[in-house]
């Protein structure tokens, strides 16, 4: 009896914002539903975190937009047989990792597009604002990444300034 045996099991996860399944759908590679999630990811790693058992089913009220997300596990995962949620609490947090992971990749998305691929930054916010919104939200990206380029910028010229470098 080897421990490479995978079953999966399914959770729920409320959407706070319509675009976090075009977000999951793009990290995790799958375009159909429910999304198989993986801890190859960083977001994939915080979703198993969060993950609660109980013995019985526990009932949420989804008010919301949900996705079905299939979770792995394996023959000496504990929680194999309890049933799983996430508590309104975890849904909170999870909406803000979400946000912050986009934000992310958004960054890393322009950087690549820029320094690897020769392409301008509109065309990559664009893209991006295609892919996870569904339509072009350029001028919105534009604004919401200036100010935070602009916050970074200002802590690394009076950091800079503090430990001695021009």
């Amino acid at each position: 009896m080897g421990c490479d045996s995978v079953t999966y099991r399914t959770i729920n996860l409320e959407l706070k914002k319509p675009w976090y399944l075009n977000y999951l759908k793009y990290v995790f590679g799958d375009d159909s539903e429910p999304i198989k999630i993986n801890r190859n990811e960083e977001i994939g790693q915080y979703l198993f975190s969060r993950v609660r058992t109980a013995q019985f089913p526990v009932q949420i009220m989804l008010d919301r937009p949900y996705v079905k997300l299939i979770m792995p596990n394996n023959e000496l995962d504990t929680a194999k047989y309890k049933f799983m949620y996430y508590s309104a609490e975890d849904v909170i947090r999870i909406s803000d990792y979400i946000e912050s992971m986009a934000y992310i990749d958004l960054r890393s998305m322009i950087a690549t597009g820029s320094i690897d691929l020769e392409m301008d930054k509109k065309t990559v916010m664009s893209i991006y604002s295609q892919l996870i919104y569904g339509d072009d939200r350029y001028e919105t990206l534009k604004k919401d990444e200036y100010r935070k380029r602009k916050k970074m910028k200002l802590w690394l010229q009076k950091t800079a300034k503090e430990f001695g470098y021009r």
